[in-house]
């Protein structure tokens, strides 16, 4: 029905009403443009989130690296190396940046260095020759030698010894910026490696003589900076770095040291001969490579887990092939014997090169496993001795 308007009417209902319109024809690909924006900023979102994760962790592993059971993780930082109070050799103080590293707990004890020894890739202490047999503070103290000093740190060996165990066990020496920012609490800057105290006989093993003339066994003192053990003293400790003026660090210097022509290296830490003074941690020391004292040791550092011996590594390497079976001598290896017949009638021997005999292989050198961590004195696996 249709009014006088021409407005279609519902019959029955008392009103006009309107057709109902159609749906406009471009909705449906503005939906769709839509969901793909939100699916793009999803996507860029877990992306960028990823990308900063794994930067996060690799940053916190540098700072904090992973560390095998025995060694302590030394997150990575500044700090100012050197002091203006003490020798000239310890100045300019400068600035230095160190990398997250793990490192030893203790000093290196003679029960691991004597398997390193005896499976070959190391030799023992020279206990016999240099200073050793001229000091009577020394002589007679280096632990290899006497019972009963397994948990001691092993002294008597020179520069060369100690890196080549570090590289048996997988490890390395320490550089001198490593060992000086452990030792002094990172950037906390710390005079002796267990604070600003002064140092006491119930701190460290030093300034022993008499009767108690000697080393101490490993972790018999309270931990020091970082949780590590007898930095301050027990033995001196061998570093990787040759001696180095720190003047040549912060600007030119046209001279040449003494230490720096001969190729010295850097060792640091007191020790149980030494006084107070030897106890800081930024005190220097050095001494030639092949230099060896009873009151001189080392520890080792790595850049995270250790993954195996140098002996596990090289076993393949020095392995000998087996010797080739012997057989009995052919009838052309075989001397003619003497013969009844008259000389005239036998052929004549063409003379017979004698060979040289087979030199046999030696055996490979027994596998030696990776020394165990050392663990601090007094422990249940480790009692002190």
């Amino acid at each position: 029905m249709v009014t006088m308007s021409g407005t279609p009417s519902c019959p029955g209902c008392g009103y006009p009403f309107a057709a109902p319109a159609a749906p406009p024809a471009a909705s449906a690909p503005r939906h769709k443009s839509f969901a793909l924006r939100v699916v793009a900023v999803v996507f860029a979102t877990a992306l960028v989130s990823g990308l900063a994760v794994t930067a996060l962790v690799l940053l916190l592993r540098n700072q904090r690296p992973d560390c095998s059971p025995g060694m302590i993780a030394i997150p990575g930082g500044s700090f100012m190396m050197g002091s203006e109070n003490g020798f000239e050799h310890e100045r300019p103080v400068h600035r230095v940046k160190v990398k997250g590293f793990c490192m030893d707990s203790t000093e290196v004890t003679v029960s691991s260095y004597q398997r390193c020894v005896q499976g070959g890739a190391c030799t023992p202490p020279d206990t016999k020759t240099g200073l050793l047999a001229e000091l009577p503070e020394t002589a007679g103290n280096c632990n290899s030698d006497k019972s009963g000093r397994d948990n001691h740190p092993i002294n008597c060996v020179d520069w060369n010894q100690a890196d080549r165990f570090c590289r048996w066990a997988g490890k390395r020496l320490p550089t001198e910026e490593e060992w000086e920012y452990a030792a002094r609490g990172g950037s906390k800057q710390l005079e002796y490696p267990w604070g600003q105290q002064p140092p006491a006989k119930d701190l460290a093993c030093f300034d022993r003589s008499g009767a108690n003339r000697g080393t101490c066994p490993v972790g018999s003192y309270p931990a020091e900076a970082f949780g590590l053990r007898d930095m301050a003293a027990n033995v001196s400790e061998w570093t990787s770095s040759r001696y180095t003026l720190y003047e040549r660090k912060v600007k030119d210097v046209p001279y040449v040291a003494a230490g720096e022509a001969l190729g010295y290296r850097m060792n640091r830490g007191g020790n149980w001969l030494g006084s107070r003074t030897h106890m800081r941690g930024a005190m220097r020391e050095f001494g030639g490579p092949e230099y060896h004292s009873a009151d001189l040791g080392f520890r080792c550092v790595s850049d995270g887990p250790v993954r195996g011996a140098m002996t596990q590594r090289t076993a393949a390497s020095n392995t000998t092939a087996a010797p080739r079976p012997t057989t009995s001598p052919t009838n052309e290896d075989a001397v003619p014997s003497e013969s009844s017949e008259p000389s005239e009638k036998r052929a004549p021997q063409p003379e017979k090169t004698a060979r040289p005999p087979r030199a046999t292989p030696k055996p490979p050198p027994p596998r030696v496993d990776p020394p165990p961590a050392d663990t601090p004195c007094g422990s249940f696996d480790n009692p002190c001795q």
